[in-house]
């Protein structure tokens, strides 16, 4: 699904035999012109799989597409929350923090964002609405102006309707980024 949730090509059905493995380019799964091309290297997209017996899992690896070098991998997420922690910031010169959420659900979603420093204190909020299907994914400092030049602390996001989402931490160097990771959140609620 596109930022906007709207759905990118279609239903793709993939056949595994027990312990077999899939590994495939995502958008060698999408049809669409304007997202599935080969060489678009803007290409983000929510992916949604879904299964009809137990013990299938998986993950998503992401980064530099064309010379690898910087890359995060993270598990697919099946797990929804209302509210959930991510525990770092890192937003000052040489690092940048963001957060990548999706609104799985069917009504558009109320989320608040705060971030609060390693004293405990609230630096600011935001407040976005996230439709359904719909994803985005900023730096925190875009969605909490005040966050910037801060290090530590963490990054609150509460939501009434179930949210996935993820922090992506990377450190920069000559050229770029030098080392990339993406984190799950923690769980509150």
């Amino acid at each position: 699904m596109d930022g906007d949730g709207t759905v990118l090509g279609e239903v793709t059905l993939i056949e595994l035999a027990p312990r077999q493995q899939l590994s495939e380019d995502a958008r060698a799964l999408i049809t669409t012109p304007q997202a599935g091309q080969q060489g678009n290297s803007d290409f983000t997209a929510s992916l949604r799989a879904e299964v009809d017996g137990p013990g299938v899992i998986g993950d998503v690896i992401f980064g530099d597409p064309t010379s690898f070098e910087f890359a995060a991998a993270l598990p697919l997420q099946s797990e929804t929350f209302r509210e959930a922690i991510f525990s770092q910031v890192a937003n000052v010169p040489g690092f940048f923090t963001g957060l990548a959420l999706f609104n799985p659900g069917d009504q558009a979603a109320v989320v608040d964002i705060d971030v609060v420093n390693a004293m405990g204190e609230l630096v600011g909020t935001a407040q976005i609405d996230l439709g359904a299907g719909e994803r985005t994914s900023k730096l925190v400092p875009e969605l909490v102006p005040d966050s910037d030049g801060q290090a530590g602390g963490y990054v609150r996001i509460r939501s009434d309707q179930p949210l996935i989402a993820q922090q992506l931490f990377a450190a920069l160097g000559g050229s770029g980024i030098r080392l990339f990771s993406a984190v799950p959140p923690t769980v509150v609620q």
